[in-house]
Parts: C-alpha cells; structure tokens; sequence
C-alpha cells in the first residue's frame, strides 16, 4: 500500500528527512487555491476538504499511477487519517478542453481570490455559453405559459442542467411539454389550492436523477437526488416560501432537513428557491433591524440553516434591493460561482456553477430515412427481381425466409432511400442572429441598471425587457 501524507504544522526539525528515507512522499505549503474540476486532488473523507496533489507532494504521473490503488494519507485541515480509493480521486475526464494538461494545478506562488463565495450581478452572454461547468438556473416565473418563448431563449443560451423554477402557476390540465425545452425532463409540484405558486425541479435527460418524495413535508418543497458514480449522491432541493411572515414553510422546511439528517448516505445538499424573506443580512447572517417584515420568521430560517449548517451563497439583490432567491448548501466546495442574471419577472435569476463531476448517458445516435427522396423506382424493381429468388426458396423454413427477406429489404433501403444521423443539439429554428443580438442588448441595459442604481436606467431596462418579450413571441408564433 502507498501512503501518501501531508506535511502537517509541526516543527521542520529532522521530519523530513526522516520521512523520505522512509519512502513517504513529503507535501510542500498548502495553496490557497481550490481545486476544481479537472484537476488532480484528493478528497478528505471526514471534513470533505480537497487538497491539490502537489500540496500533498505527489507528482502528477504518481497520481495518475495511484488512480488505480488503494492507498493512506493523512488531510492538513483536520487531521483525519483517510483510507482513499480512485472515487476520492478528482476526475479528469471531462475537463475544460482548453486546460493545458502539462500546467500545474496549483500556482504556490500565487495568493489568488478564494471563488467560494464570489457572487456577482455583471455577466456576459457569450462567456457563459463557453464555460464548461454543471450548470443550476434558480427562477422565479409569476406564471411560465405566458413567457414560453422568453424562456426558451434564455434556456438556449445558458444551457443549464438543473433548473429549479417557483411560482409557475401550472396546474395539472398543463403537460409539461407544452413548456418545457426539448432535451429536458419536469418533475413538479402544482398548487392545487389556487393558481398561483407551485415549484418544479427540471433536469437535462441524461442525467441520472430521480426524485425523493419521502424527504419531501406538506410545503412547496422538492428533493431530487443526482447519484454521482463512485461517490455519494447529492440532493437538490427547490422550494418556494409564499410570504415573508410564513413560519409554517419554515418549520416544514425544518423537519424535512431533519429527514435528510437521518440518512446516513446523504451528506451534501443544494437548496434552491424564492424564500421570501428580505429582512435578512446574508453577509453579517443577522436579521436587519426595524424592518416592516416578520422578525420571527427570519430568525427561524437563520436558526434553521445554522442547525443544518447550510451557507447562503447569493450576495446580490434579486428583487429590488432584497437577497429573496437564495442558494443554500452544506458544502461550500460544490460552488464555483453565483451570478444574479435578469429574470422573467419582477425577480432577477440566480445561475450557479458547481463543481459536480457526473458523467451524462450519451444518447446514442439514430439513422433517420428521408422517406420523401427515395428512389422508389429502383426499390419496385429490386424488390421485383428478388420474388424469384425468394418463391424458388420454398424447401428453407419459415425463419429462414424471414432472414432471407429481411435482409434484402435492408440492402434495399440503404441503397435507395437517403438517410441522416439524428443530432443531440438543441437548437431553437425561429431563434435568429437578431434575437441573440437583442438579448446582448438587454444585458448591458442590466449591467448598467445593476451599476449606477438609477431608476430612469431601470425603467428603461424594463421597456426593453417588454419589447424583447414581444418580439421573442411574435418569432417563435411566425
């Protein structure tokens, strides 16, 4: 077995040296960096911190060696000796093609921003498209039916993988197709009361999800487990808290945290959702005082995030000047960025990177005949030829025959009919190179608002934001 140990905070003295003659391989200074996805690090089975392998002092051909056995180290944070295999490994196989292999995955020299916790309100179409991340989209509809076209747009653009929507105001007469973006999958949760609210957690569909009802209380709330191969699944929750005075969502909420406290295979959460509470200072984690909204029920949720050790990652307004959608998670290393982006209603988006390493099913490509162009002369003729052979057949027996006049009609049908290869974009046909322009357009309008805070740049942020809905729909009815 190799040990791999980190250089712990003890005296230099002989350590060292001592343990290099014994063969273990001796860390240099820990970073400051993170290690993200892509790059080589192990992963600390106790406080769920990852270490870059050169801060443990491993090369990268002894890591890539490792990948393939069992082997001890000791994590610098906590001390915890860890007994890892290749699932405690990063993944590298679906790193961001322009990463150069040959760079080191941590820079010593180097005292970079810790990304953690950067939220951000500025935000560029064309870059997003380009990043290569696992991708959650948190937004708040007032009713999706009447901004399809909007939506599918921006869900064309951002490509995320989950998105985790409240307020839709679907019922169950509504089919989910009649919404939703090709290539995805719904699973919802309607109020069936009135037709407002409601929340729903969608998903691209080769994702390995599937929902967890049993963890779910009698609130708008959704759990939907995404199971990672060789690791621990994660669970995402979307939920939707109606008024800032509503104590009973929070206790609900509560008591589902608690279902999930007492599974012993769940350990990382990310919970997404409009939770309507804007007397709450994320950053000092302290309720604001004299503020028209209920203190107590911001004290709830402050003490029930803190019980459940959940970390509020959205530093920006997304509603006016309030921090109402939130992203909460118990592991602040699943985040890569936050940034609030323009919404489909009076509330901004809140797009979220993670450093989720899960392998998508690749569907597999279908051969599609274009019926309309084939030749249908040459087939009547071919086919006509071979009744001869296939009548003189008589003595082969029934399974035979059948071979024999399957294959031909095969042969047939390559020969004759054009065919093409099904394709897994998502392309919109009524999106054109106007509409992507109009959508940079409004993003600077916002970036602009965002920044000088005026309300003459805000409303007129808002006009184009109506003109471009129209224009989106207008498109996609031609």
């Amino acid at each position: 077995m190799t040990r791999v140990y980190h250089r712990l905070p003890y005296p230099a003295l002989d350590w060292d040296e001592h343990l290099q003659h014994a063969g273990v391989l001796v860390g240099r200074k820990l970073c400051n960096n993170n290690v993200k996805y892509g790059q080589r690090g192990l992963e600390c089975d106790e406080c769920k911190a990852w270490t870059h392998n050169q801060c443990a002092g491993v090369d990268n051909d002894t890591y890539d060696n490792l990948v393939e056995t069992s082997f001890s180290w000791v994590c610098p944070l906590c001390e915890a000796i860890n007994s890892s295999n290749s699932s405690s490994l990063s993944d590298e196989e679906e790193a961001d093609e322009d990463d150069n292999g040959d760079k080191n995955d941590c820079d010593h020299g180097k005292d970079k921003e810790n990304r953690d916790n950067r939220s951000s309100s500025k935000f560029n179409w064309s870059k997003l498209k380009k990043r290569n991340k696992f991708r959650s989209l948190n937004i708040n509809f007032q009713s999706i039916m009447n901004k399809r076209a909007e939506w599918e747009a921006m869900i064309h653009e951002l490509q995320p993988d989950f998105i985790h929507g409240t307020e839709t105001w679907l019922d169950p007469s509504i089919n989910s197709a009649e919404f939703l973006p090709e290539g995805y999958t719904a699973l919802r949760r309607d109020r069936l009361s009135d037709r407002h609210g409601g929340v729903f957690f969608a998903y691209r569909k080769d994702l390995p999800v599937k929902r967890r009802k049993d963890l779910e209380t009698n609130c708008e709330i959704m759990w939907c487990q995404l199971d990672i191969q060789g690791k621990r699944p994660i669970l995402f929750g979307t939920v939707y808290k109606p008024k800032h005075d509503d104590t009973e969502t929070v206790d609900k909420l509560a008591a589902s945290l608690e279902l999930i406290n007492n599974c012993a295979k769940l350990r990382d959460i990310v919970l997404q959702g409009d939770f309507n509470q804007p007397n709450i200072d994320w950053l000092t984690s302290s309720t604001v005082l004299n503020h028209s909204a209920s203190k107590e029920s911001a004290d709830k949720l402050l003490q029930t995030t803190q019980a459940y050790g959940l970390e509020q990652k959205v530093m920006q307004p997304t509603r006016l000047n309030n921090t109402l959608d939130l992203v909460l998670v118990n592991n602040s290393s699943l985040i890569d960025e936050v940034l609030v982006i323009p919404g489909l209603s009076d509330h901004h988006a809140v797009l979220t990177d993670l450093n989720v390493g899960v392998r998508k099913s690749k569907t597999p490509t279908r051969k599609i005949y274009i019926r309309q162009k084939a030749n249908v002369e040459k087939i009547r003729q071919e086919m006509s030829d071979f009744s001869d052979a296939f009548l003189a057949a008589s003595e082969k027996s029934v399974q035979e025959k059948w071979d024999l006049f399957e294959s031909k009609i095969k042969l047939v049908v390559n020969e004759h009919v054009p065919s093409k290869s099904s394709s897994n974009r998502r392309n919109l046909p009524w999106f054109e190179r106007k509409h992507r322009r109009l959508c940079r357009e409004k993003q600077k309008l916002y970036n602009k608002a965002k920044k000088s805070e005026d309300n003459k740049d805000w409303e007129i942020y808002r006009t184009f934001s109506h003109s471009f809905r129209r224009e989106l729909n207008s498109a996609k009815r031609n």
